[in-house]
């Protein structure tokens, strides 16, 4: 589970164990909407991965292309969970092996084009509609940084985290 605000909310995931890409949320109806997409970013290569739900449909990109979509109108649940990178808090032990560069966490849908040209740009946290902006530069590159225990959010939002299970 690499983001996720919990199963009855919304999550962007591997799609179980196949090499594929998951956008799920689930609506005040308790309606559950998903796409999964057909690139496999089981390569050994690093993707951008961009999940968007503008109000009428969800978006799945990897490496800025659109990958799957779905057209929808309803309203997302809003969980009283945390937000996770990693897991899933309402069902643990579902972790995602594998490694994370950067995590952003937008409240406004973006858009194809900002999506392809943002995703090799480092951001400066202030950006309009950015509620988490995690870069994981904190440690020593290649290292264990077993002594790194918070995670950053790099808005002014102080979203930070903690970090466990390294």
């Amino acid at each position: 589970f690499p983001v996720t605000r919990v199963d009855n909310s919304w999550r962007l995931t591997r799609n179980n164990n196949a090499n594929h890409i998951n956008l799920a949320f689930s609506f005040v109806n308790n309606a559950l909407q998903s796409v999964t997409g057909v690139t496999n970013v089981n390569d050994n290569q690093w993707h951008h991965i961009a999940g968007v739900y503008d109000g009428s449909t969800l978006k799945l990109y990897v490496d800025g292309n659109l990958d799957a979509s779905l057209v929808t109108n309803l309203n997302i649940n809003n969980s009283s969970y945390s937000v996770a990178i990693g897991e899933n808090v309402q069902a643990l032990n579902r972790h995602f092996n594998g490694l994370i560069d950067e995590v952003r966490i937008w409240n406004v849908a973006r858009t194809a084009s900002q999506i392809s040209d943002y995703r090799y740009t480092d951001l400066l946290g202030n950006e309009n509609g950015l509620v988490a902006y995690y870069n994981f530069n904190q440690g020593y590159a290649n290292a264990t940084n077993t002594n790194i225990s918070n995670l950053a959010d790099k808005t002014s939002n102080a979203n930070n985290s903690i970090v466990t299970g390294k």
